[in-house]
């Protein structure tokens, strides 16, 4: 045989080969592009997919000291970092004026990859980091900075606040709401309920059982601010067991509190 020979009959098992690999690696692209899921350009979700959600609320009753500043960055930083990609952030302020309850929301979206885990040949990681970077992590920041950098409100309905975060999840089909995060000093005070008017100890959370909001399953933590002079006798005279009662009412899956001085 000669050596014509061998190299044109290893050229026709070559030929088909490359064909081959090359007709998988357009299939997968292809199926890799058709598969790829849809996502919303505002909110970042996942477009018809349930997404897990979690609310910060910010009480800004009595502003926040330097120290409560930097450890509530901190704090929300890590909240962020314990989410898994898809689920739902949206930030509250307690508005105590026009709406006597929760704000509009001032944050709203669906945490994205970051590009860690991209695919390095079909994916671009970059890219990825960016959107995270510009449309998430930075906003959010701004957001914190914007709470706890605002003037302290006068009054502080918190009662209500819950009552329309339970009542405004609860029609919203696209969430489910796992866990809120309170940043507050846990001085309620409205017209229906305040502790500036009468301590804690002087209202059984089971005469306000029809204030009392309806949180099925949800987590809490809670980001105490700690405060001095007559509001500080105030959070001494039995505020956090009022709170926990309150919440055991609720029915709350799990309730945690950090002191925040």
């Amino acid at each position: 045989m000669s050596l014509l020979e061998d190299d044109s009959k290893q050229m026709s098992w070559h030929l088909p080969g490359a064909i081959l690999l090359a007709v998988i690696v357009i299939s997968f692209a292809i199926s890799m592009i058709i598969g790829r899921s849809e996502f919303d350009k505002v909110t970042l979700c996942e477009v018809g997919v349930k997404s897990k959600q979690s609310i910060i609320l910010f009480d800004k009753t009595g502003g926040f000291s330097e120290n409560q500043k930097r450890i509530l960055e901190k704090a929300i930083e890590r909240e962020i970092n314990e989410l898994n990609v898809g689920d739902r952030l949206a930030i509250y302020e307690i508005e105590p004026t026009r709406l006597n309850g929760l704000s509009e929301p001032v944050f709203d979206k669906c945490k994205p990859r970051d590009g860690s885990d991209a695919d390095a040949l079909f994916e671009n990681d970059r890219l990825m980091q960016k959107v995270f970077t510009q449309k998430f992590g930075d906003i959010v920041a701004k957001v914190t900075d914007e709470m706890i950098s605002a003037e302290d409100a006068k009054t502080s309905p918190i009662i209500e606040s819950l009552q329309d975060i339970s009542s405004i999840s609860s029609l919203d089909s696209s969430v489910t709401l796992t866990r809120v995060i309170l940043i507050s000093d846990l001085l309620q005070h409205s017209d229906a309920l305040s502790f500036y008017r009468a301590s804690p100890s002087g209202h059984s959370p089971m005469s306000i059982q029809s204030q009392t909001p309806d949180l099925f399953g949800v987590d809490i933590q809670v980001y105490w601010l700690l405060r001095n002079g007559s509001e500080k006798n105030i959070q001494n005279s039995g505020l956090m067991s009022w709170w926990e009662n309150l919440f055991e009412t609720a029915n709350t899956q799990d309730f945690s509190v950090m002191k925040v001085r």
